[in-house]
């Protein structure tokens, strides 16, 4: 998550830059919380319910958040 959080570029027409840096945050992010569930599978068993809805969680919370430049740049549009 850190590679693409740096890797963000500072101009907004390096959009290539930009699609790599959401890349390396979402699979980044997804790849720790899945040895976090991992680890805590082992630590406490039987609890694979709850960290499988905190997984659909997690999904669902950072397609919104990595959503939200592209829904801004549309608003931006219709009101010119």
């Amino acid at each position: 998550m850190i590679v693409g959080i740096a890797a963000n570029p500072a101009s907004a027409g390096e959009t290539k830059i930009q699609r790599e840096a959401l890349y390396y945050v979402f699979w980044g992010g997804t790849l720790g919380l899945l040895g976090v569930i991992w680890l805590l599978n082992r630590q406490y068993p039987d609890n694979l319910p709850l960290l499988v809805v905190l997984f659909i969680l997690w999904l669902g919370g950072i397609v919104v958040v990595l959503s939200l430049p592209r829904l801004r740049r549309g608003k931006q549009t219709v009101k010119q």
